[in-house]
Protein backbone atom coordinates (compact mmCIF):
# COMPACT_ATOMS: atom_id res chain seq x y z
CA UNK A 1 0.00 0.00 0.00
CA UNK A 2 1.53 3.41 -0.89
CA UNK A 3 1.96 5.87 1.82
CA UNK A 4 -1.24 8.15 0.36
CA UNK A 5 -3.21 4.80 0.76
CA UNK A 6 -2.45 4.61 4.64
CA UNK A 7 -2.34 8.23 5.16
CA UNK A 8 -6.47 7.91 3.47
CA UNK A 9 -7.16 5.03 6.04
CA UNK A 10 -5.70 6.62 8.48
CA UNK A 11 -7.31 9.79 7.96
CA UNK A 12 -11.09 8.32 8.00
CA UNK A 13 -10.39 6.69 10.87
CA UNK A 14 -9.06 9.93 12.34
CA UNK A 15 -12.52 11.92 11.41
CA UNK A 16 -14.37 8.89 12.53
CA UNK A 17 -13.14 8.66 15.98
CA UNK A 18 -12.92 13.11 16.06
CA UNK A 19 -16.38 12.84 15.33
CA UNK A 20 -17.78 10.22 17.69
CA UNK A 21 -15.58 12.59 20.55
CA UNK A 22 -17.74 15.41 19.26
CA UNK A 23 -21.24 13.35 19.82
CA UNK A 24 -20.84 11.80 23.13
CA UNK A 25 -19.20 15.68 24.33
CA UNK A 26 -22.34 17.04 22.81
CA UNK A 27 -24.84 14.51 24.40
CA UNK A 28 -22.96 14.17 27.99
CA UNK A 29 -24.73 16.97 29.50
CA UNK A 30 -28.27 15.90 28.91
CA UNK A 31 -27.85 13.05 30.58
CA UNK A 32 -27.27 14.99 33.92
CA UNK A 33 -29.51 18.00 33.24
CA UNK A 34 -33.17 17.56 34.13
CA UNK A 35 -35.71 17.73 31.34
CA UNK A 36 -37.50 21.05 32.88
CA UNK A 37 -34.28 22.73 33.30
CA UNK A 38 -33.41 22.44 29.61
CA UNK A 39 -35.75 25.30 28.26
CA UNK A 40 -34.09 27.49 30.94
CA UNK A 41 -36.96 27.16 33.63
CA UNK A 42 -35.53 27.08 37.21
CA UNK A 43 -35.29 23.70 38.48
CA UNK A 44 -33.97 21.96 41.35
CA UNK A 45 -30.63 22.16 40.24
CA UNK A 46 -30.02 25.28 41.34
CA UNK A 47 -31.18 25.21 44.32
CA UNK A 48 -28.94 21.62 45.11
CA UNK A 49 -26.17 23.63 43.96
CA UNK A 50 -26.21 26.61 45.85
CA UNK A 51 -27.23 24.70 48.60
CA UNK A 52 -23.84 22.20 48.34
CA UNK A 53 -21.54 25.70 47.71
CA UNK A 54 -22.70 27.06 50.59
CA UNK A 55 -22.67 24.34 52.46
CA UNK A 56 -26.35 24.50 53.42
CA UNK A 57 -26.12 28.58 55.02
CA UNK A 58 -27.67 31.34 53.38
CA UNK A 59 -26.34 34.33 51.81
CA UNK A 60 -27.08 37.68 53.39
CA UNK A 61 -27.31 40.34 51.03
CA UNK A 62 -24.59 42.89 51.10
CA UNK A 63 -23.17 46.43 49.63
CA UNK A 64 -19.91 45.25 49.97
CA UNK A 65 -20.35 42.47 47.38
CA UNK A 66 -20.11 44.67 44.46
CA UNK A 67 -21.58 42.62 40.79
CA UNK A 68 -21.52 44.66 37.77
CA UNK A 69 -23.35 43.22 34.78
CA UNK A 70 -24.88 45.14 31.82
CA UNK A 71 -29.21 44.74 32.67
CA UNK A 72 -29.72 44.19 29.03
CA UNK A 73 -27.05 41.48 27.44
CA UNK A 74 -27.84 41.79 23.62
CA UNK A 75 -26.01 38.33 23.00
CA UNK A 76 -25.77 35.94 25.44
CA UNK A 77 -22.53 34.28 24.99
CA UNK A 78 -20.30 37.05 25.72
CA UNK A 79 -21.77 38.77 28.85
CA UNK A 80 -18.99 40.75 30.78
CA UNK A 81 -18.90 40.17 34.45
CA UNK A 82 -17.33 42.26 37.43
CA UNK A 83 -17.40 40.96 40.97
CA UNK A 84 -15.41 42.38 44.01
CA UNK A 85 -15.74 41.93 47.44
CA UNK A 86 -14.84 44.90 50.37
CA UNK A 87 -15.15 42.42 53.26
CA UNK A 88 -12.45 41.62 55.07
CA UNK A 89 -10.82 37.84 54.36
CA UNK A 90 -12.48 37.05 51.61
CA UNK A 91 -12.01 33.72 50.37
CA UNK A 92 -14.10 33.08 47.69
CA UNK A 93 -16.04 34.53 45.17
CA UNK A 94 -19.05 32.58 43.22
CA UNK A 95 -21.17 33.82 40.44
CA UNK A 96 -24.43 31.88 39.51
CA UNK A 97 -26.92 32.38 37.08
CA UNK A 98 -30.41 30.93 37.82
CA UNK A 99 -31.71 29.50 34.37
CA UNK A 100 -27.85 28.53 33.19
CA UNK A 101 -28.15 24.53 32.69
CA UNK A 102 -24.98 24.62 34.63
CA UNK A 103 -26.13 27.11 37.37
CA UNK A 104 -22.72 27.80 39.09
CA UNK A 105 -20.39 29.98 36.45
CA UNK A 106 -17.20 30.37 37.72
CA UNK A 107 -15.25 30.04 41.41
CA UNK A 108 -12.63 31.66 42.53
CA UNK A 109 -10.47 31.22 45.61
CA UNK A 110 -8.25 33.65 47.24
CA UNK A 111 -5.54 33.94 49.46
CA UNK A 112 -5.14 36.67 52.20
CA UNK A 113 -2.78 38.68 50.06
CA UNK A 114 -5.21 38.54 46.99
CA UNK A 115 -7.22 41.58 46.37
CA UNK A 116 -11.22 39.57 45.65
CA UNK A 117 -11.20 41.19 42.12
CA UNK A 118 -12.41 39.15 38.92
CA UNK A 119 -13.35 40.79 35.75
CA UNK A 120 -14.16 37.82 32.95
CA UNK A 121 -17.19 37.19 30.24
CA UNK A 122 -19.67 34.58 31.35
CA UNK A 123 -22.78 32.86 28.78
CA UNK A 124 -26.07 33.17 29.57
CA UNK A 125 -29.26 30.78 28.72
CA UNK A 126 -31.43 32.88 29.40
CA UNK A 127 -33.23 35.92 31.13
CA UNK A 128 -32.87 35.90 35.20
CA UNK A 129 -31.05 37.00 38.23
CA UNK A 130 -27.26 36.70 37.72
CA UNK A 131 -26.26 36.65 41.97
CA UNK A 132 -22.32 37.14 43.05
CA UNK A 133 -21.57 35.28 46.29
CA UNK A 134 -18.40 36.30 48.81
CA UNK A 135 -17.30 33.98 51.38
CA UNK A 136 -15.92 35.97 54.35
CA UNK A 137 -14.85 34.54 57.88
CA UNK A 138 -17.17 31.76 57.07
CA UNK A 139 -20.25 33.42 56.19
CA UNK A 140 -21.12 34.50 52.83
CA UNK A 141 -23.02 37.59 51.76
CA UNK A 142 -24.40 37.90 48.13
CA UNK A 143 -25.06 41.02 45.25
CA UNK A 144 -28.27 40.10 42.45
CA UNK A 145 -29.18 41.81 39.24
CA UNK A 146 -31.75 40.55 37.34
CA UNK A 147 -30.23 40.47 33.31
CA UNK A 148 -32.62 40.17 30.38
CA UNK A 149 -30.97 38.49 27.85
CA UNK A 150 -31.94 39.22 24.49
CA UNK A 151 -29.90 35.67 22.46
CA UNK A 152 -29.31 32.90 24.42
CA UNK A 153 -25.50 31.70 24.80
CA UNK A 154 -25.95 28.22 25.61
CA UNK A 155 -27.68 26.44 23.05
Amino acid sequence: MSFIGEFKTDKRLFLKLLAGGFLLQSTRGLAFSPLGHLDGAPSGLFDETLRVELQGQLAQPSDQVILEIPLIAEDGAVVPVTMKSQLPKTSRLLLFAEKNPGPLLAAFKFNPDMEPFVSIRVKLNASGPVIAIAESNGHFYSASKEVTVRVGGCG
